[in-house]
Parts: structure tokens; sequence; C-alpha cells
């Protein structure tokens, strides 16, 4: 049965989104939009804790079984990026044409797939084919997709929604200890067997909550009533708002300087931030930490990342996120700088105050600002297109990590050269500034 309601067409299926946030115009259930996050926090949630910062868990063990070098785990590990450079601009293209319904069903599935194939490993080849099967899952069903879906659903309030999408990101980590505690009383094999089992029974009923866009349930960004402008709220007035909402097809984008600096500018915070998460529990264990030391480090990195996510998302909707995005970078490179000398405990404490609140909000900055600069037109092809050239520093870089510790045994000078190129993209945001008021 179909019908139309405010002049958008209403489906049957679209009853539940009405159920939850009640008629469009009115304010007695909670706009629907936050069920949203909460559906694709819980996804990210699971993805993130036992996949993006599990790989760093996986390391070791699997080059104790197998004798490889660090610099061909590393590469394997870091065909998340090199395949997510690959298919990311496809999974935007269809993001925007199919919705993310599709896009995450397919997503789950192929990423159990691929946690399946990883728990038989038995050759190089086959670990390249499974963390290649992840990588497509990962980013067909998990953040970028989701970010894009939250993105189409908020305008004013979009980056602390963001921010709390990715929360559920940054709580995944906390999953670390518990999973290399698994690794060491069950198997690596055995652990990836039941991620890959858990993703497909927990995670595909959420898919039924999740909408494309609230126009096509009747609604409004922001949960605004119809009709209306707008509102910035009693007396707030927040930076998001003194933009007008712009939509530039990607056609236009990708012929615009600001594009391309704005691909610069997260390539380049995203090489040191790649190298730590792949390498952190390697590192702490070549400086005579044991793998669950190292554990309990990535979940302390994660937690402290979301002091940053929710600042950043809080101040990211009242004042100019670029100013944000600079004090961000520059933290992260005294962050990556403090890594390559950690020696003392209170060395350790100095990294993560400086590091995770630092990658924590660069997560949330990078979608707040590419749909606040393009639009929701075409926001998942564009996220899509930068993502996937974006991610070339994402996979030199842990291999660059894994194979200077291969020949001189430490990660110290690594860590040095990634800072310094981090510490790059401090121009490049004042570049990015100057080329958004020509767009």
């Amino acid at each position: 049965m179909r019908r139309h309601f405010e002049g958008n067409t209403f489906q049957g299926r679209d009853l539940i989104a009405i159920a939850i946030a009640g008629p469009p115009g009115t304010s007695r259930r909670p706009y629907y939009g936050w069920w949203i996050v909460l559906s694709t926090a819980t996804i990210v949630f699971y993805g993130s804790g036992l996949y993006y910062y599990a790989m760093s868990a996986y390391f070791t063990p699997i080059v104790n079984e197998f004798g490889w070098s660090r610099a061909a785990v590393s590469f394997a590990f870091s065909l998340n990026s090199l395949v997510g450079a690959v298919v990311a601009p496809i999974i935007g293209i269809s993001f925007d044409r199919l919705g993310p319904r599709k896009l995450i069903g397919f997503g789950i599935g192929v990423f159990g797939v691929g946690y399946l194939v990883m728990s038989r490993v038995g050759d190089y080849t086959t670990l390249c084919l499974a963390v290649a099967l992840l990588a497509i899952g990962f980013n067909a069903g998990f953040p970028m997709t989701a970010m894009a879906t939250v993105a189409n659903w908020f305008i004013r309030k979009r980056a602390i929604a963001l921010a709390l999408l990715m929360t559920g990101g940054g709580l995944g980590g906390v999953a670390s200890p518990a999973l290399v505690w698994a690794i060491g009383s069950f198997g690596w094999r055995e652990t990836a067997m039941a991620v890959g089992l858990g993703a497909w029974v927990l995670l595909t009923p959420l898919i039924l909550v999740i909408r494309h866009r609230p126009e096509q349930s009747g609604l409004r960004p922001d949960g605004d009533p119809s009709g209306s402008a707008p509102s910035l709220g009693v007396g707030v007035a927040t930076h998001a708002a003194t933009r007008p909402e712009v939509d530039i097809p990607l056609s236009r984008a990708i012929r615009s300087a600001t594009f391309w600096i704005f691909i610069l500018t997260f390539s380049l915070t995203a090489a040191s931030q790649s190298a730590v998460t792949i390498h952190l529990i390697p590192y702490f264990v070549s400086v005579g930490a044991s793998d669950s030391l190292g554990g309990v480090i990535i979940a302390s990195l994660t937690s402290v990342s979301l002091i940053g996510r929710i600042a950043v998302g809080y101040l990211g909707d009242r004042i100019d996120k670029l100013m944000l995005l600079a004090v961000l970078v520059t933290m992260q490179t005294a962050g990556t700088l403090v890594f390559a000398s950690i020696s003392e405990p209170w060395t350790i404490a100095l990294f993560l105050a400086l590091f995770a609140p630092a990658y924590g909000g660069s997560i949330i900055m990078r979608p707040a600002i590419l749909a606040e600069t393009f639009g929701r037109r075409s926001i998942g092809a564009i996220q899509g297109v930068t993502l996937g050239v974006g991610s070339l520093t994402s996979v030199a870089a842990p291999v660059f990590a894994g194979w200077m510790y291969d020949v001189s045994q430490s990660y110290r000078f690594a860590f040095i050269v990634l800072a310094a190129i981090t510490a790059f993209a401090l121009p490049s945001v004042f570049f990015l500034s100057r080329a958004r008021r020509s767009l």
C-alpha cells in the first residue's frame, strides 16, 4: 500500500519511523534521526572494536605462527586502506543511489565471510584475501556509510550527531583487552570465527531501523516542523546555522581546489593514525611490554578519544570547524612525537592525553566539514572519493613503520617521520579555509 504524505512517497515500511518519531510537525516523541544514530553507532561499535582496532591484537600471533616480516604483515593489514581506496568511490556512489540499508546489509555479510576466511588462513595469499574481504565489508557497512547516513538526517546538530555516532567506534576499542584475552585463551583462529558469526547474528536486525533521508519518512533534518526554517534554538546561535546549506554535485566538487586540499589535509593526518592503530601492540611488545598491556593501552586510547569526539561534536556546531581542526592537528603531531620516544609510564599518559583526543576529534571533523562544505545531495559519492584517494597514506604509513622496524629493530625513526608528515597538515588547513570562501 502506498500513499502520498507531505509531497513525499510514503511506504508501509516507514511506519516504523513515524511510530517512533511521531507525526511530522510534532515533538511528542524523539526525532527519528536519533534512532538512526543509535543503530549505526552500535554497528560501528562492533566493527571498530572487533576489526579496526583489533588488527593490532592479531599482529603478533600471526607473526609468531608464520614467521613473516612485520613489513609483510603490515602490508596485509593495511589492505583495509588500499581496498578501501578502490571501493570507497563505488560505495559512495551506491549510497546516493541505493541508500544505506542495502549497503550495510551487504557490508555485514561480506564482513562475516572475511572473518571466516581469516580463521582458515594457511598462507600469505589467504591472509591478504581475508583482509580484503573484511575491508570491503567494513567500508560498505560500517563507519563510512553510517556517517553519510547520519549527515543526511542532521544539519544544525550534525557535528554532535556525528560525535555520538563515532562514540560507538571509540567505545569499541574498549573491547581490545577482552579480544587479547580471547586470542590468548582460545586462539586467534577461533576468535576470528566467533567475531564473523557474531556480526551476522547481532548486527543484521539493526538494518531494519535505518533510513536514507528524513524526507522519505515525511520528516525534516534535525526534526524541524514541516514548513519551518531551521531554528537556532533558545538563545543559541550555532556556527552551522550561519552557513546556508549547499548542494554541490560530485562533478562540480572534483573541479574545485577545496576538494583536493581537503583530501590532502586529511591524508596527512591519516598517516600517523593508521600506523599507530596497527602497530600499537607490536610497538609496546618491542619495548618489553606484554600483549595484555598493549590491549589495555588500545582501550585507553579509544576511551580517551571519546573526549575529543564529544568535545569536537559540541564545539563544532558553535565555532569554526577549521579552527578546531588546526588545534587537533597540532595535538596529534605532538602526540606522535611522544609516541616515538615512550620510555616511562608518564610518557604513555602524555601520549594518550595528546594523541587520543586529536584522533577522536578528527574522525568527527572529516564528515562534518565535508557535509558543511558540499551539502547533502552527493554526500555519499563525495565522501567515497575523498576516502578513496585519501587512503593511500593509510596504506603506506603502516608498511613504512613495519619496514623500519625490520631494518633497525626500532620504531622510533618511523614515528618521528610520521609526526613531521602530520605537521604539514597545518598549512593545508589554512589553505583549505581560504579555498572554501571561493567555492
